[in-house]
């Protein structure tokens, strides 16, 4: 699962969600932020960053953080 939000923006909703459920959930498979690190940050950009990470992840290429080792 991809949250589309940086890693400090995805880590105070994940605390606030926690908080409000009042227990602490499994985000094991949750990865912030969705996208390859492109350079980029109009929506444009954005999009063509989650493109790319979902071309990576189904063509399995190895060094990434979907890899499977």
């Amino acid at each position: 699962i991809g949250m589309i939000a940086s890693k400090k923006k995805s880590g105070k909703m994940l605390d606030q969600l926690n908080n409000e459920l009042d227990k602490k959930l499994d985000f094991d498979n949750l990865y912030t932020p969705v996208g390859l690190k492109t350079g980029g940050s109009s929506p444009e950009e954005i999009a063509l960053s989650i493109a790319a990470e979902l071309q990576v992840i189904k063509h399995k290429q190895e060094n990434h953080r979907h890899a499977r080792n």
